[in-house]
């Protein structure tokens, strides 16, 4: 059974979920696993987000202009269990460098499982393997209420034999307005070009536009998040369809909600926040013919105590299994800040 389900799984990640395979595009996604939300925040948020300016190590990935100072030294680790053995890691480690201001860096992981491989003839040839790997890093620079940012992605692939590699990068933009808790994102992410790629496919880098706004109403314990994304396809008249394969004819409402996602925070005080979210076209797309069965809802928590934070998401993709995933993030700037006063002590410097 768990065979099973992590075969349709690999299937849903490779075509279906993150609208792999498109009519529009010519070709096939490499590196699609970019593209998945890889920490608590936005995957509770409805799994994409570009405007959230929390302070969370993890969103510069989202868009590299929220990588700001508050930040600094807070090291962070995500993981999502889908089916198995599949998952998604992702690691964090935002920095202060006196010469150069604010980085970041980031690892992630994606492990799709190992699967039996059968040759034309149906003959077991053993066990294989696929995953994705990139490592990242990231620069922001804030001039007044403008943050701009920077990733660079360098990404590794395989799936048994083949091979591929390729450099990526992110450019985006966060404008706050001044005295209010109100930003506007802008984030065109997965820019670049192939190294190597094996596959007889010619295949594509994941590359989205999105465009989001965050705010908070003045006396409300509510944070509400929008999110514009794959603004390139916005208005297509098909959308597609896991139990068909085939793509399919939509309507006025699909063709636009389907690019757009919906979070709500609950602040319930600073050291608890509980999250929801809606992501229409995972609901459209992965609903079984009679039933949707929660499809493409999320709901998130995030706990503080002193300086840890601990948080969960659940998120729902389909009726055969949802996405469970956890985040870790440790303050390190008392740590930081003792080592300082340390060495400033040791030199005479004061």
């Amino acid at each position: 059974m768990i065979g099973a389900r992590k075969v349709v799984f690999f299937f849903m990640l490779c075509t279906g979920i993150t609208h792999l395979l498109r009519a529009q595009t010519g070709g096939i996604n490499t590196f699609q696993s970019l593209a998945l939300p890889g920490h608590t925040l936005t995957s509770a948020l409805g799994g994409k987000q570009v405007s959230n300016f929390a302070v969370n190590p993890n969103t510069f990935f989202d868009n590299p202009a929220l990588l700001t100072n508050e930040m600094a030294w807070q090291p962070s680790f995500n993981y999502s269990f889908w089916v198995d053995d599949i998952g998604l890691a992702q690691l964090v480690m935002p920095f202060e460098y006196k010469k150069t201001g604010l980085w970041s860096v980031g690892m992630r992981y994606f492990n799709y499982g190992s699967f039996k491989g059968y040759d034309n003839l149906g003959q077991y040839t053993g066990d294989f393997s696929a995953n994705d790997f990139a490592l990242t890093i990231a620069k922001s620079h804030k001039a007044g209420p403008f943050t701009l940012g920077a990733n660079v992605h360098f990404a590794f692939g395989n799936l048994a034999d083949y091979r591929a590699s390729a450099t990526l990068f992110d450019v985006g933009g966060v404008y706050q307005f001044p005295g209010k808790d109100w930003t506007i994102g802008l984030t065109l992410k997965n820019l670049g070009w192939f190294w190597s790629n094996d596959s007889s496919e010619p295949g594509e880098l994941p590359f989205d536009v999105q465009l989001g706004t965050t705010f908070k109403p003045k006396y409300m314990p509510f944070r509400f998040t929008f999110t514009v994304y794959d603004i390139k396809n916005i208005g297509e008249s098909s959308i597609y369809n896991h139990q068909t394969g085939n793509l399919e004819e939509a309507n006025g409402f699909d063709r636009v909600f389907s690019h757009i996602t919906i979070g709500t925070e609950l602040i319930i005080n600073q050291n608890i926040n509980a999250r929801l979210g809606y992501n229409h076209r995972i609901r459209n797309e992965l609903r079984l013919t009679e039933t949707a069965s929660g499809a493409g809802f999320t709901y998130g928590l995030m706990i503080r105590i002193k300086t840890i934070e601990l948080s969960y998401t659940y998120f729902q993709y389909h009726a055969a299994g949802a996405n469970n995933q956890i985040g870790l993030t440790v303050d390190l700037n008392n740590i930081v800040k003792r080592k300082k006063i340390e060495v400033y002590e040791q030199s005479g410097i004061e």
